[in-house]
């Protein structure tokens, strides 16, 4: 049960990020990127300072929550370019 809040953390951003690369909301795709990834430093920073069951809240907190947006959401981009990028080609025959 605990993977499935990883899934759906990946799956959201992943449909989110694709949503918004083919509206052209790069912008805010590129915050979110930047939010995610001190969000991410944060709570590794604040994990190593703090012990016992804090430590755990805060390791849980980014391998299951952050990271899996923060991937989804560069998958997401790397995604939505390479099918924007492939919609714009001609073919070769026609």
């Amino acid at each position: 049960m605990i993977y499935a809040v990883a899934l759906l953390c990946y799956l959201g951003a992943l449909i989110g990020t694709l949503v918004a690369v083919r509206r052209g909301f790069a912008r805010s795709i590129r915050w979110l990127l930047v939010v995610c990834a001190l969000l991410l430093s944060w709570s590794v920073y604040t994990s190593r300072g703090h012990q016992d069951w804090d430590a755990i809240g805060f390791a849980i907190l980014s391998v299951l929550v952050v990271l899996p947006v923060f991937l989804g959401t560069v998958t997401g981009v790397l995604t939505g370019v390479y099918r924007s990028r492939k919609d714009r080609q001609k073919t070769p025959h026609g």
